[in-house]
């Protein structure tokens, strides 16, 4: 979508609006609860955050669970009546400040239901194949929320499966890597499959006209131009290895480009992660490839609050110069509306061109 359709869709940035609920309450219908800022935290591989503020609150609100941690909460942020969901998930902090100058303040955050992956770590040992070890673990989710799962079949069946005092979320996301897959949840939809690279880009932002600020920083540090995994098959009492090379893509050139050219084959060799097949030794080693080539070149931006600008999407940016204006894929983001307006800053990362 174009900035400019962007634009007509939020009458031109006119008039923020947010929308809070409680337990599928509108807490500024029901309780008349109006927030002086509300935030919206997200990032790859962690959970999302959501926190508003709350001036003044009375005791009512105080004596009762209104604001009970667990409660799920949905946050919507946009302007007029264009709002999207920004997240879906559980309160699990309340913070209450008395000044000694100035209206008492009730701050109320959370995370996404994506969090409770992330709590305690656990040893357990599975056979099978690694999607249906996934299933089993979403199943046990479903107890406290209803979630959508979209998970491919994987093929490998494994003797042995170990989670070696990790999360739920740290051995899910093990296995994705070493399949070559993503995982992910949004709100209530949880991923498990192929990534998802072919999805267009959310908007075009211009430095100078509708994207505000920029700032980057190109570091070839840990850049490699090729991953080797190395692993062993106690059947067949052979090394496994897998191989990824870097490879430029189209316009775009990757950190490993940049070493081979600079000092020639830039090898990293990987020997402390399990694999039972050459498949899933390459996989693992285009995975890690992958991860390290699009942190080439980071950066961090500012816009007009803009829904659409999340975590895992990507963007253009343009005004930058002709090395650094192109396709970034966004790591980071936080939406904030209060009395300034709203606005949306994010952290991107890639390659240059």
């Amino acid at each position: 979508m174009t900035f400019e359709e962007l634009s007509k869709k939020y009458s031109n940035f006119y008039n923020p609006q947010y929308k809070i609920s409680v337990d599928g309450d509108d807490i500024s219908v029901k309780h008349l609860a109006k927030a002086t800022s509300v935030t919206f935290d997200d990032a790859v591989d962690v959970s999302h955050r959501f926190s508003f503020t709350l001036d003044n609150p009375p005791s009512k609100w105080l004596n009762t669970d209104l604001f009970e941690t667990g409660k799920l909460v949905e946050v919507k942020m946009g302007y007029l009546d264009a709002l999207s969901t920004m997240i879906v998930g559980e309160i699990t902090s309340l913070r209450l400040s008395f000044p000694s100058s100035g209206l008492p303040q009730l701050e109320v955050s959370g995370y996404d239901l994506f969090h409770q992956f992330t709590r305690a770590s656990k040893n357990k040992t599975w056979k099978g194949k690694d999607s249906e070890v996934v299933k089993v673990i979403i199943r046990s989710a479903q107890v406290n929320h209803k979630l959508t799962c979209t998970i491919t079949e994987t093929q490998v069946v494994h003797p042995e499966i170990v989670q070696d005092s990790e999360t739920d979320y740290a051995f899910l996301k093990r296995l994705a890597s070493r399949n070559f897959f993503e995982f992910s949840i949004e709100n209530k939809d949880i991923y498990f499959g192929p990534p998802r690279k072919n999805v267009p880009p959310i908007t075009t932002l211009e430095y100078g006209k509708s994207l505000l600020s920029f700032t980057s920083e190109l570091n070839i540090a840990n850049q490699v131009s090729e991953v080797v995994i190395r692993g062993w098959d106690p059947k067949a009492k052979k090394e496994i290895v897998g191989k990824a090379q870097s490879a430029k893509s189209g316009e775009e050139h990757s950190g490993g480009e940049l070493m081979t050219k600079l000092y020639g084959k830039v090898e990293k060799i990987v020997t402390d992660k399990p694999v039972f097949s050459k498949q899933e030794a390459n996989n693992l080693a285009k995975s890690i490839l992958d991860r390290q080539s699009v942190g080439l070149l980071r950066g961090n931006a500012e816009c007009v609050g803009l829904p659409e600008i999340r975590a895992g999407g990507t963007v253009i940016l343009q005004g930058l110069g002709e090395k650094f204006s192109h396709k970034y894929f966004i790591e980071r983001s936080t939406h904030t509306i209060n009395s300034s307006g709203y606005r949306t800053t994010f952290g991107v990362r890639g390659k240059i061109s």
